[in-house]
């Protein structure tokens, strides 16, 4: 009776953690409840929160949308091959291409980026005064005029050994790693600017 008891309670519980996922065509991922209607051109997103209650639902197009993976573990893939719309790649091409993706917002940092931006943040305001903050810009933009290294064999289940030296895989997490390069340029820069005016107006 215990037993079984415990084996409900067990089942009840992992029913209120299961939840969906929901991956973009970008390679983000969200957690949470996802409906969809066949034929419709949106979907209505509810991400839960860590008290089970969900917030106002989201719609989003599918065309934003590379795939759901319901808590049931059935998978609905909305991504099609399409010229007309810029959808270039097959299905077996494009899932290696996201998964790339997905690999690179979960194990590609950029800490360099940062650092060039910050350094090229402070000499900027310290040549140039005012005039100095287009080095932000430039810095946002220079980034990328260095290589991005192949991708790394990290412990992560969804990504076998093999995948790193697929063309579609390495595309997609190359795609990824100069956008967050991008970005901790442009942060670094406006932390690197910052701290030059905040020193010079209101600390010296």
């Amino acid at each position: 009776m215990f037993r079984c008891l415990l084996y409900i309670l067990m089942t009840c519980q992992l029913g209120v953690m299961a939840q969906d996922t929901l991956i973009y065509i970008d390679g983000k991922t969200k957690i949470g409840t996802v409906h969809f209607t066949d034929g419709a051109d949106e979907l209505m997103f509810f991400k839960s929160n860590e008290d089970q209650s969900k917030d106002s639902p989201k719609t989003i197009n599918v065309d934003d949308v590379f795939a759901v993976k319901y808590a049931s573990g059935q998978t609905k893939v909305f991504y099609k091959f399409d010229e007309q719309n810029a959808n270039l790649l097959r299905y077996n091409e494009m899932d290696k291409y996201v998964l790339g993706e997905r690999y690179a917002w979960k194990h590609f940092h950029g800490r360099t980026s940062f650092v060039f931006g910050t350094a090229m943040g402070i000499a900027g305001p310290l040549i140039l005064d005012f005039y100095g903050l287009a080095t932000i810009p430039v810095a946002f933009f220079l980034v990328n005029a260095f290589p991005v290294k192949e991708p790394k064999f990290m412990n992560d289940a969804n990504v076998k050994l093999d995948f790193l030296q697929d063309e579609y895989f390495k595309e997609g997490y190359k795609e990824i790693a100069k956008r967050k390069r991008q970005r901790n340029a442009l942060w670094g820069g406006i932390v690197g600017a910052g701290s030059v005016f905040l020193y010079t107006y209101l600390i010296r």
